[in-house]
């Protein structure tokens, strides 16, 4: 466990120096580093009798990790990504590119904040027969300055004529003559 314990603050140390990329949405990708996968769970009598218990292990393992993150950055702070799930735009604060990507996971994650960086460690599950996942994330936090929005225009019209103006032009030809 000391071996896994090292190597998952190696890892970490490795994501928080990492630049970050753009993504398609632009925003920021986060950087996903899964530090232990299980394996496929069937969806049959006895994937109750296994999945327990390889999820107290995952979970065991995450809170060794969490405890380590935690003397090193301090305590997490909860954090709520359920108003990433509803319609329309997510809310505009810095991370929310990372949180949007969460949501794949989680409704709540602890979150650690070292700068403009933020660090989830969590064990995700994305479905029922699918491998549990003990997952490392580093995401930006910074605030971003938005793109510029481009210069209002407006829509090309022709100058109207005289019987336009006066309501006497029957088409738009005549509209625009």
């Amino acid at each position: 466990m000391l071996v896994a314990l090292r190597q998952g603050l190696s890892t970490l140390d490795e994501l928080l120096s990492m630049p970050f990329v753009a993504d398609a949405q632009g925003g920021v990708k986060p950087h996903h580093v899964n530090l232990r996968t299980s394996q496929e769970f069937g969806d049959d009598e006895t994937r109750d009798e296994v999945f327990g218990p390889v999820l107290a292990e995952f979970e065991a393992d995450r809170a060794r990790l969490a405890q380590a993150i935690t003397m090193r950055y301090g305590k997490p702070r909860r954090k709520n990504l359920r108003p990433y799930f509803e319609d329309g735009a997510p809310p505009d604060e810095p991370g929310s590119s990372s949180f949007v990507y969460l949501t794949g996971w989680f409704l709540e994650i602890d979150l650690w904040q070292v700068g403009d960086r933020g660090i989830v460690v969590e064990v995700g599950h994305w479905d029922k027969e699918l491998p549990l996942q003990l997952m490392l994330v580093v995401g930006d936090l910074s605030p971003r300055r938005r793109p510029r929005p481009l210069p209002h225009r407006r829509p090309y019209r022709p100058a109207l004529s005289k019987q336009a103006v006066e309501g006497k032009a029957t088409s738009p030809t005549e509209a625009a003559e």
